[in-house]
């Protein structure tokens, strides 16, 4: 995946996070750590991707 596609689906998924934390109002609710997890896997992506470069 390109440096600016991870750049804007981390984004995106930090955005859907805070609304869905907003919406449930705590951080351990299933969707809100779902969104982190992936968010985690984006930014770990994006990281190596920036390593190699």
């Amino acid at each position: 995946m390109e440096e600016v596609t991870l750049e804007s689906t981390i984004e995106i998924l930090r955005s859907n996070m805070i609304q869905a934390y907003k919406e449930k109002g705590n951080f351990v609710d299933s969707r809100v750590v779902h969104i982190s997890q992936q968010l985690d896997t984006y930014i770990v992506q994006l990281q190596l991707l920036r390593r190699h470069s």
